[in-house]
């Protein structure tokens, strides 16, 4: 929702390369020397000193280009970390759970989506595409109408992103394969430069919801907010400690709302957020005075991935039920109407200031954008800026 410029500082990319980056290039290097011949070269090639740096010190907006590149080139990775890119248009309609199987019509149906999935996972379910060769294995192998629905739902699943790696999903993938993730070890950004990050950005209000405080807290133990990878590294592991990948974030958005979506459809915080455009608009009641219990938040289209960022994070629903917007509601409805007819700037300048801190970054400024759209609203014009 809210845009933060990412210009990491001089001394923090120099601690940065020190402790991450020179380290993850070592590992890495001494990973493909341990990989099967026949696949030593193709990695070395690619995953060169160079490369490594590129992947984990690039702009944000080059993050889907590096999934592409890799992903691409590393189909048995893909295989592994990320199989929904490779079911990407399978033929299995997405309510395949619901599909009856008792009459002879229904059978055919389902019959016929085997038919087409087998026919859409042949040509990539190569010997060592262990999964794809699982998935069609399994497919293949049904031999009743529920077997086959069952089967589909689990491809279908897959497709949507929804394959846990748990230890037993690991255990028919290559060691090699299985260890690939251990090359990029955010334990140790974690650890040596977790604290160095959120101290220097300074973000203390949640990116993904303008409305959650994550500003670090504790003297004599000190617990900084989370820091969520937007590119989640269970499915892009060589992104785990790429640092415009980590996003300080509200746990309420990280661990309820985003969890593990790939989020490959929506906007990086990064790289776009809202912007002057309206965003929040206060469905009230005509010529009534607004109370906490007479209006209703609603969300006004942005256009592209935004607005998907919009709704994963509830924005429009988690607004309309705060009390502390509720509250914050009526004293601005009251409040502007005193600003609009005074006409000493500095009486308007003071009254607004009680409502909106014009001057702090929605980053640091709660609720800002809400703020600023609704007071517009109220005033019936343009009176206040954003950001």
């Amino acid at each position: 929702m809210i845009k933060f410029e990412f210009s990491p500082s001089a001394p923090l990319l120099d601690s940065y390369n020190l402790k991450i980056v020179t380290p993850t290039q070592r590992q890495m290097i001494a990973y493909t020397q341990t990989l099967p011949a026949a696949h030593r070269d193709e990695f070395q090639q690619f995953f060169t000193p160079a490369k490594v740096a590129d992947l984990l010190t690039c702009r944000p907006e080059d993050l889907l280009g590096h999934i592409d590149d890799v992903y691409d080139r590393f189909p048995l990775i893909a295989d592994r970390y990320w199989p929904a890119r490779l079911l990407n248009g399978v033929p299995i309609p997405d309510d395949i759970h619901a599909y009856e199987i008792r009459s002879a019509e229904s059978k055919a149906v389902i019959d016929l989506i085997c038919a087409e999935a087998i026919e859409f996972l042949l040509p990539i379910a190569a010997p060592e595409m262990t999964h794809m060769t699982s998935l069609l294995t399994q497919l293949q192998g049904a031999n009743t109408a529920a077997k086959k629905r069952a089967a589909l739902k689990i491809i279908k699943k897959t497709e949507q992103g929804n394959t846990l790696a748990t230890e037993n999903h690991k255990e028919i993938f290559p060691d090699w394969v299985n260890s690939f993730e251990s090359v990029f070890n955010y334990s140790a950004l974690s650890a040596n430069i977790g604290h160095d990050i959120v101290d220097e950005w300074k973000i203390y209000v949640c990116l993904y919801c303008n409305d959650e405080p994550i500003q670090t807290k504790g003297k004599r133990t000190k617990i900084r907010t989370d820091l969520d990878h937007f590119y989640p590294r269970t499915k892009f592991p060589f992104l785990a400690v790429t640092l415009s990948n980590l996003i300080p974030s509200g746990k309420t958005c990280n661990q309820s709302y985003k969890k593990n979506k790939d989020m490959t459809e929506h906007e990086h915080p990064f790289v776009r957020g809202v912007g002057q455009h309206r965003v929040f608009h206060l469905m009230t009641s005509i010529g009534e005075v607004v109370t906490e219990d007479n209006f209703s938040v609603s969300i006004m289209e942005q256009g592209g991935k935004l607005d998907l960022n919009l709704s994963e994070f509830e924005i429009a629903h988690n607004y309309g039920i705060s009390d502390e917007i509720k509250s914050w509601v009526v004293d601005a409805f009251g409040a502007v109407e005193m600003i609009v007819g005074y006409n000493d700037p500095v009486v308007k300048a003071k009254l607004l200031s009680g409502l909106i801190k014009t001057d702090k970054p929605a980053h640091r400024e709660r609720h800002k954008k809400f703020k600023a759209d609704s007071i517009n609203q109220f005033a019936e014009k343009e009176i206040v800026s954003f950001p």
